[in-house]
């Protein structure tokens, strides 16, 4: 019996045994399936200010899981609630979205949790901010006389340029120069997001500047300045033949003054002429007119010779005393064109790749250099090496780029020279095992959507993938997850993105990734090129019958609403600001950012994300490595801008149901002006846009013009070709002459081209012809061109100056 008791007692001490084994096993799984949930690493990114009518972008991410990952996401403020789940693959990343309609002003909480796949729950504030539009307002003049219609238009964008939605009172208040309200106009309603609306002075108002205001509930979010003075329409036309700019090295200017009744009947009488500079005190001269025109030499070093507008003005006196003034203003540069060469830096990968410098060349006027203009490019990479120089030409937009190759150079200096003027550009190479400078790097210059462009990154910590979020205009508009390739694991890496236009015209980078625990990021911001998504274009003939009904042909998006508004072209010239300004409307974009709330910050400790204006919620810990990015001042010249009254000839609106329309405009009957047509088109799916302005001379009888380059080298042989208008009821035979009194230049003796005088073939009423003069310049500075036509039944003569270097 004793030796079976053992054995008895044994069954159930092994069982009891075996099962504590199991327990103990089973511990052993549930701890670590509670480790393995609790091992993973999240990341929640979202902009730290939310609006109202807009969307709100969340990207989430997870590191270090065995599965997916199910993650709830709720917002919550006054009134509002909302959820939404979002399922994350391992080491991945996904994005959700929230659109606010007409939320209200409060608290709101971004409350993430981990459903499954992993155990975590997190929440932060946002701050509430005004989604308030941006309000653009355009007269139809900058200055009004007593009993004119002031017109006006209110254009209210979103942060897209999509038309805005208000929901709160709009009203646009009119008042006088003694700040009395003379109107107000509260039955404002934006079906298309643009409001228009009139009003007709009395014969006798307050003269002086009147102001126009357009508010929002009780903001005040545009104002522009209009003048309204006692004018009576000149019995005369006067006109200021005048340079545009002016370079330093040059030691005067021409001033033309023109002053007729009409063509044929020019004006007796003198004209006082003011020189108005920037640092001197104004030079007044007095001459009389010879056959109603004057030509006036300036010389710069009176005026000063510096960088600087100067105002030309004169005033014209009959003999029968009336009187009429203008002015102009000419720009003294120190260039006739300009190269733009930042400084960059590279990081080669390999001695033999190659990468682009771009420059960019333009005339001063802004438009680009001829493209078969010869440019000379000179590579100097310094002590180390011979310099190099080859003639390179830019591309239809003025950009030129230079094919750099990657050497054991730490410097090159990059050297343009076009007509006379070099500029200098400094690229630093550094090469891949230099352990570069760690960050995130924008290698491509010039940004423009849809194009390439190259990012680098550089970090103390290897990364086999980081996630890259993309900020622009207050949300969240690029996310994706990057991975090295072929599972590497590296310190550097290039990828490529495409900028869009919520990018434009600056965006901010944020990168991250999780290393042993540790959240490792970099932030930069970058600028695109600012474009319009929405089109509008129209062509304008170049000479026109005044008093004639045009035809405009426009092409825009369909379902557009466009406005068009026809004005004298020295009023655009002098940028009297009734009209709408695409600088101004890019830059106010700028403004709008996401900005990471004050309560989500630690005193002395920057926050991942806080440069774009985001929160991290993150179980991972964080050190960051940027450099706050300094943004460039733009330089502002103040100076006065002489406000002359202008009429207008067309302030047009309508909706483009199709997209193309030819809308019927009645040009002015006034003789031998030019005139512009400027327009804006605001669609509902891809924003505004504005139209280049196009320019026309109204002209009767017969016109001759001729066609000048910007500047032509001294005994250089140049082609200038003149064009001869026939408006009269019947066809003409016209003699077409170029005038040489001064022997400035000589003729080019080719038996195709014309010397002196020439007889053109009948020309039907309506239609014009082409002749060509081939001449070269003898002497340098300003030439005169005197091109004279006529015909039995009229005449007439054009004189232009032409810069000979």
């Amino acid at each position: 019996p004793g030796s079976i008791r053992p054995r008895v007692l044994s069954r159930p001490l092994t069982r009891m045994y075996k099962l504590s084994e199991l327990l103990l096993i089973l511990g052993l799984v549930i701890t670590v399936i509670v480790k393995t949930q609790a091992k993973g690493y999240y990341t929640i990114t979202s902009p730290g200010s939310i609006r109202p009518n807009s969307k709100y972008s969340v990207h989430v991410s997870v590191y270090e899981l065995q599965e997916n990952a199910r993650i709830g996401l709720t917002l919550k403020g006054p009134d509002y609630s909302k959820n939404t789940e979002v399922v994350v693959p391992p080491n991945s990343g996904e994005s959700a979205t929230f659109e606010f309609g007409d939320i209200k002003n409060g608290t709101y909480t971004l409350i993430a949790h981990g459903i499954s796949g992993i155990a975590f729950e997190n929440s932060t504030n946002l701050e509430y901010v005004e989604n308030l539009p941006m309000v653009y307002l355009q007269t139809d003049k900058a200055v009004y006389k007593f009993g004119d219609t002031i017109q006006f238009r209110a254009i209210f964008l979103d942060q897209y340029l999509l038309p805005a939605k208000v929901n709160q009172q709009i009203s646009v208040v009119l008042k006088d120069a003694q700040n009395n309200i003379i109107e107000r106009f509260d039955d404002v309603v934006l079906d298309t997001g643009v409001y228009k609306g009139k009003l007709k002075l009395a014969e006798q108002v307050v003269a002086g500047e009147w102001s126009m205001k357009a508010f929002v509930g009780q903001q005040m979010l545009a104002e522009k300045i209009i003048e309204v003075k006692d004018y009576e329409p000149p019995s005369f036309e006067v006109d200021l033949d005048i340079p545009s700019y002016v370079t330093l090295k040059e030691n005067e200017f021409v001033v033309g003054v023109r002053a007729r009744y009409d063509v044929n009947s020019p004006i007796s009488g003198s004209c006082v002429l003011n020189i108005i500079p920037e640092k001197k005190a104004t030079i007044r001269m007095t001459h009389q007119l010879e056959n109603g025109n004057k030509e006036i030499p300036i010389y710069l070093y009176e005026i000063g010779r510096i960088i600087q507008n100067v105002i030309v003005n004169v005033t014209v006196e009959d003999n029968v005393h009336n009187i009429r003034t203008l002015s102009k203003v000419v720009r003294i540069v120190p260039h006739l064109h300009v190269i733009s060469m930042p400084s960059m830096s590279y990081e080669c990968h390999e001695p033999n790749e190659v990468f682009l410098y771009r420059a960019l060349i333009y005339n001063y006027n802004g438009d680009p250099i001829d493209v078969d203009d010869n440019v000379l490019v000179t590579l100097n990479p310094g002590t180390n090496g011979g310099a190099e120089t080859f003639v390179s030409h830019v591309n239809d937009e003025g950009y030129i780029d230079v094919k750099i190759k990657c050497s054991h150079y730490r410097t090159i200096m990059v050297s343009i020279n076009y007509e006379g003027l070099q500029k200098s550009g400094k690229i630093e190479l550094k090469q891949r095992n230099d352990n570069s400078k760690e960050g995130i790097h924008v290698s491509t210059q010039f940004q423009t959507i849809d194009g390439p462009m190259e990012v680098h990154l550089a970090s103390r910590e290897p990364f086999s993938s980081f996630v890259c979020v993309i900020v622009g205009r207050g949300n969240i508009v690029y996310s994706n997850i990057i991975e090295v390739p072929n599972g590497r694991w590296s310190q550097t890496h290039t990828f490529f993105i495409t900028p869009t236009y919520e990018m434009m015209p600056q965006a901010h980078m944020f990168v991250y990734f999780i290393k042993s625990g540790n959240m490792v990021s970099y932030e930069t911001t970058f600028s695109v090129k600012s474009a319009f998504k929405n089109t509008l274009t129209f062509d304008t003939p170049e000479i026109i019958k005044p008093g004639i009904i045009l035809s405009l042909s426009i092409s825009t998006e369909p379902n557009s609403y466009v406005g068009l508004l026809g004005m004298d072209k020295d009023a655009l010239m002098l940028q009297t600001k009734n009209d709408l300004n695409a600088k101004k409307i890019f830059n106010d974009l700028s403004n709008v950012q996401s900005k990471t709330p004050k309560s989500y910050l630690k005193i002395n400790t920057p926050c991942p994300g806080e440069t774009a204006g985001l929160i991290t919620l993150t179980n991972a810990n964080y050190y960051l490595v940027h450099e706050p990015i300094a943004k460039e001042k733009d330089l502002i010249s103040k100076h006065f801008t002489p406000r002359n009254y202008f009429e207008t000839f067309a302030f047009v609106d309508y909706v483009s149901t199709t997209g193309y329309d030819e809308v019927p405009t009645k040009l002015p009957t006034t003789s031998f002006k030019s005139w512009v047509i400027t327009g804006f088109a605001l669609s509902p799916k891809t924003g505004l846009t504005l139209s280049t302005s196009m320019a026309m001379k109204t002209v009767k009888n017969i016109y001759v013009d001729i066609d000048l380059p910007n500047f032509v080298k001294k005994g250089s042989t140049v082609i200038l070709e003149a064009e001869i208008y026939n408006y009269l009821q019947k066809r003409m035979r016209c003699a077409v002459s170029l005038e040489n009194k001064k022997n400035e230049f000589e003729f080019v003796r080719v038996k195709k081209f014309a010397r002196g005088i020439v007889y053109t073939d009948d020309i039907q009423p309506g239609k014009s012809k082409k002749i060509d003069f081939q001449i070269r310049p003898r002497v340098s500075g300003m030439i005169t061109l005197k091109v004279y036509a006529s015909c039995p039944l009229a005449s007439y003569v054009n004189v232009k100056k032409l810069r000979v270097i």
